[in-house]
């Protein structure tokens, strides 16, 4: 038994010197990354279109090259295109100007920074994608010239809007509520034609939306009321109005 103890004491003694010679390998390093990306970038947003790109996990002596590509690289400038690596972190500004082009809306771009050694050589790629966006800083509603007087029960007309900028990529959505606050949305289609059902005070409003957030809006009051389709003389003494809707409580007999 004493010697069988033995023999196992040498075993698990040769067992630790031989896991003490071997090498710990060390924990590998953490790849480079950007600390915060950006989804959409907004040319009029509360930074004015830009933005500041930051890549961590880096060291000292390495050297990053910045570039844009996508269909939107040429609304898009950076603050420098090399960088020396003198920390842990690097970060370059990406500005956001597209002129007034109703053409940069919703391009797609790509921001790609090339690490790379002391030696020169290329040892990581990090890219990120964007969205250019445009949001909108006024809209006005255009009215119909009979707006100015009433509208008439089951009549189409034509409402439209002008936004600041053009180009903004913002989704407009109008909204029609009666005198008592009611939705009446449904008398309106999304191209801006409205047909009310049934006479009284409406507020039609154009809302400039970024996904459920309202960002600009404007509304105008307009007054809709039945019509006179036909007149008619069945006797002497007799006149037969037909009108769009019921009149009753608007006429009394005489």
């Amino acid at each position: 038994m004493a010697k069988t103890c033995k023999k196992l004491l040498a075993v698990l003694c040769l067992f630790a010197l031989v896991v003490t010679a071997l090498p710990i390998s060390a924990k590998a390093a953490a790849k480079p990354k950007f600390t915060k990306t950006y989804a959409s970038l907004y040319e009029n947003g509360t930074g004015k279109g830009k933005y500041t790109f930051k890549l961590q996990n880096l060291t000292k002596g390495q050297r990053v090259e910045w570039s844009v590509s996508g269909a939107g690289k040429s609304y898009v400038s950076l603050k420098k295109t090399k960088t020396t690596v003198t920390g842990t972190t690097v970060s370059n500004v990406v500005t956001v100007k597209t002129n007034g082009k109703t053409a940069a809306k919703n391009k797609k771009i790509a921001l790609t920074a090339k690490v790379y050694s002391k030696a020169g050589k290329l040892q990581y790629t990090v890219t990120t994608k964007s969205t250019i966006k445009i949001k909108t800083t006024k809209i006005a509603i255009k009215a119909p010239a009979a707006a100015k007087d009433n509208l008439e029960v089951g009549k189409s007309y034509r409402f439209g809007y002008t936004v600041t900028p053009a180009n903004s990529t913002a989704k407009n959505v109008w909204t029609v509520t009666d005198s008592n606050g009611l939705d009446c949305s449904s008398y309106m289609s999304s191209t801006g034609i409205f047909k009310p059902a049934l006479p009284g005070v409406y507020t039609i409003k154009i809302q400039s939306m970024i996904d459920s957030k309202v960002i600009k809006s404007a509304s105008v009051k307009v007054e809709v009321v039945d019509y006179l389709i036909s007149v008619k003389q069945p006797a002497a003494n007799q006149l037969l109005l037909t009108y769009s809707g019921n009149v009753s409580e608007v006429f009394s007999k005489d």
